[in-house]
């Protein structure tokens, strides 16, 4: 669960975002959810996979395509590695989360946010040594370690306890819908603190995913279903 869930998509989307911005990378995150319905549908029987989660997924897959741009699929560029690689980071959520419904549903919340947290750490920090040397401690900026208190407590280690709690009652697939709300605030903060702003063409890829994420659900076009039988 550390591999999947931790080590291996947080190492890929912070090398990604070297290259692209924080609200290009969520809306490529939100390929977590469709990887997430076709994973699920193999190894849980209670998450079968129908006619509309793959309708929603295949059109989800063109939103994706239309994130990149199709130059990105024509030729290797730093730029489209570091897309491939956010891409590779979804996957591996997508398998972290199947992984955790069928194999860690036993456990609390609480104690599996704190375990794979724990053993993460265990694991990263002699490879971090090896590979980058003893941090110079007399080089954090306050605004750099406010970062990392703020990425750590509040987004990863209490989203976490959310994030296995919602796996435990909603299940992988359910779970995975999550990313049609990051990519919204992620735009938000990116055009309001940083003055990067994302193009119509990234925009529009946005509103199919959210379209393919919506069918997956389907909550949303039950509603108004319902309503309009009503009139």
């Amino acid at each position: 669960m550390v591999l999947l869930n931790n080590i291996i998509p947080f190492t890929l989307i912070a090398w990604g975002q070297q290259t692209i911005s924080g609200g290009l990378a969520a809306i490529l995150n939100s390929n977590t959810a469709f990887a997430a319905v076709f994973i699920a549908a193999i190894f849980i029987p209670s998450e079968p996979l129908d006619a509309r989660r793959v309708i929603g997924t295949l059109i989800g897959i063109i939103g994706v395509v239309l994130v990149i741009g199709m130059d990105a699929l024509t030729e290797i560029t730093l730029a489209s590695l570091s897309q491939l690689a956010i891409l590779l980071a979804t996957i591996s959520y997508a398998l972290g989360s199947v992984w955790g419904k069928t194999r860690l549903s036993s456990y609390k919340p609480l104690d599996i946010a704190c375990g794979t947290l724990l053993v993460g750490s265990v694991i990263v920090a002699p490879i971090m040594v090896l590979a980058d040397g003893i941090p110079d401690l007399a080089a954090f900026e306050w605004k750099f370690i406010t970062i990392l208190i703020g990425l750590s407590i509040a987004g990863t280690a209490f989203a976490y306890v959310i994030y296995y709690r919602i796996l435990e009652l909603a299940g992988a697939s359910s779970l995975m819908l999550v990313t049609i709300i990051v990519p919204i605030f992620a735009v938000s903060i990116d055009a309001i603190i940083l003055s990067k702003w994302i193009s119509a063409q990234t925009l529009g890829g946005f509103v199919i995913i959210s379209l393919g994420l919506s069918l997956i659900d389907g909550r949303i076009w039950w509603l108004i279903a319902k309503r309009l039988k009503a009139r």
